[in-house]
């Protein structure tokens, strides 16, 4: 210090310019303020200044930064922006120049009696592995902070400042009294989770272990060159901090002003944090409601499909919720990736008879459920084992939609069923309980299926255009196959039981007999469902289906005697 003359006056702290100007006064006409010191060969040069102030606010600036020793600097500029602000930064590129260990920055805090921030300026990117250490001792009073405070880390080489904001009275938990708070970057850091993009590096703040007893805020500020480069979303700007025993990156909720681009988020401990864009969060939306099928009997399974699709970019869980008739029925837990689509399925078995409201997310439908003839008289059902086999289900789908939906195919029903449902419980039950038998039924009932499909597929369809023509022609077609699949053979025989033992063909005049009677019942059946007579009409359509049977078999039968030697 010899060497070097050093310059004394008077010094009067910032606070008296502060006071000043809270009770209406001016400043005062002259302060003396120690505004910098630099280095000379690591040896300190300290000089005071004096600054004549104007009555306005005055900002007031020195550039010469001093360096206690390679580690340690003090003030470097002073700005008074406006009487309530005094922001002390400096400067330390030089510092990180000269290849130092850590950078300990002193806080003159007792010039400052509200909201001062220190800001650390770096021209180029703040190095790794040296960080920057504020020095808390002006600050603390009995392990709290003395007055708002503000700390900063200004990187010019990529316009991105970090900032920690620790309250009045804030008190520091650690299990050492804590003096200093580190701040370093982080160039080598733990993978941020898929779809985030990083808009800093993170920063490390420490020591670890430090805990407060109340939120203090850690605040990030980007450029908007930053949001053109990186293409990011501003609304979804997070800070996110390093969970060391999770092992992973944990989003804080964070507040966004996109306006003069910062975020900041509350923090209660130090760690690792940084700056990045989240992916949207997850959003499902379910859509395309689908009931199979909607008309059901009792016992019957219906299915219901819905597709839910996630429309974000992470993954999500989403609970579909079925209601059926307002209450509760079913639910499932649906985990997505992003953008991932997937059709879910619910299975039902009502018992009751009734209509049926469904609900899944806002989306609505119904079904029905009819109750069945009694399920124990079906053939069809005890020889296939279940209501539910495709078979039986075909059978009652070509009863109800295409025999009942005419009023001559209703009215023919009525007749069968009560001729049918009178000796059917007895062979169903036989079939039940002989294996045997129920094998031989199923062989029977091949023929029949593949003709009541081909009608439905090919005769019906083509009648369309009149209902009550096309189940009538539809039923001379199937009464006509059938009499000849399972007719024309026992008649066959019989008729050639009676030609050895008579020695002569039953005589065709049989069939002109039953050609009149065909055709008097298919004009008799053409009159009652034209003048819509019930009685006449279940007469009429018996008639007809018998007289089909038979006349087909018949002459069939015929043919294949005369055949014969």
């Amino acid at each position: 210090m010899d060497k070097h003359p050093t310059y004394r006056h008077t010094i009067e702290c910032a606070s008296e310019l502060y006071q000043n100007s809270r009770e209406g006064l001016p400043f005062a006409t002259t302060s003396h303020i120690p505004i910098c010191c630099y280095n000379r060969n690591s040896t300190a040069e300290v000089v005071t200044v004096d600054i004549s102030t104007p009555p306005s606010p005055q900002k007031i600036e020195a550039t010469k930064v001093e360096v206690l020793t390679p580690q340690k600097v003090e003030v470097a500029k002073v700005e008074v922006l406006t009487p309530q602000k005094i922001e002390i930064a400096i400067n330390v590129t030089k510092v990180f120049e000269a290849k130092v260990g850590e950078v300990e920055v002193k806080l003159p805090l007792a010039t400052a009696p509200r909201l001062p921030e220190v800001k650390v300026v770096v021209d180029k990117a703040l190095p790794e592995k040296v960080p920057i250490k504020f020095n808390l001792t002006r600050a603390l009073e009995a392990g709290k902070v003395a007055n708002d405070l503000i700390l900063s880390i200004h990187d010019k080489s990529s316009d991105v400042k970090v900032s920690l904001q620790l309250p009045k009275n804030v008190e520091i938990l650690a299990p050492q009294p804590v003096k200093c708070l580190n701040v370093k970057q982080l160039l080598k850091f733990p993978e941020t989770p898929k779809g985030w993009i990083n808009v800093t590096s993170p920063i490390d703040i420490g020591p670890s272990g430090i805990k407060f007893d109340k939120a203090i805020i850690v605040n990030f500020t980007y450029t908007d060159e930053a949001v053109k480069k990186l293409n990011i979303d501003e609304k979804r700007l997070t800070i996110a901090y390093y969970d060391e025993k999770a092992a992973k990156w944990v989003p804080l909720k964070s507040v966004v002003n996109a306006e003069e681009n910062y975020v900041y988020a509350k923090v209660d401990h130090f760690t690792t944090f940084i700056l990045v864009q989240k992916p949207l969060p997850a959003e499902c939306k379910v859509s395309n409601l689908i009931i199979n099928p909607v008309r059901v009997l009792t016992g019957q399974i219906i299915e219901i499909n819905v597709d839910i699709a996630n429309v974000g970019e992470e993954v999500g869980e989403y609970n579909l919720t079925l209601k059926v008739n307002g209450k509760v029925e079913a639910s499932k837990v649906v985990s997505l990736l992003g953008g991932a689509k997937e059709t879910i399925k619910f299975n039902l078995v009502k018992e009751q008879p009734g209509v049926y409201n469904v609900e899944i997310d806002g989306l609505k439908s119904t079904f029905t459920v009819e109750a069945p003839p009694s399920s124990k008289c079906i053939i069809a059902t005890a020889t296939y084992g279940s209501e539910l086999t495709p078979e039986v289900q075909f059978l009652r789908e070509f009863r109800d939609n295409v025999v009942l939906s005419t009023f001559a195919g209703s009215m023919f029903i009525k007749t069968f069923n009560a001729w049918y449902y009178s000796w059917s419980p007895i062979v169903a039950e036989a079939i039940i309980q002989n294996q045997v038998l129920k094998e031989a039924v199923k062989v029977l009932l091949y023929p029949l299926m593949g003709i009541l499909k081909g009608s439905v597929a090919f005769i019906y369809p083509a009648l369309s255009f009149n209902p009550e023509l096309g189940i009538i022609v539809t039923g001379i077609v199937i009464s006509s196959l059938i009499g000849v699949t399972y007719l024309t053979l026992p008649l066959t025989l019989l008729l050639i039981i009676l030609k050895y033992k008579k020695g002569k063909i039953i005589k065709t005049v049989r069939v002109k007999a039953l050609t009149m009677s065909w055709l008097s019942s298919l004009i008799l059946t053409a009159l009652s469902v034209a003048f819509s007579s019930s009685l006449a009409t279940m007469l009429a359509t018996a008639t007809l289906v018998l007289t089909t049977l038979c006349i087909s078999a018949w002459i069939l039968a015929v043919k294949l005697i005369q055949r014969l030697p």
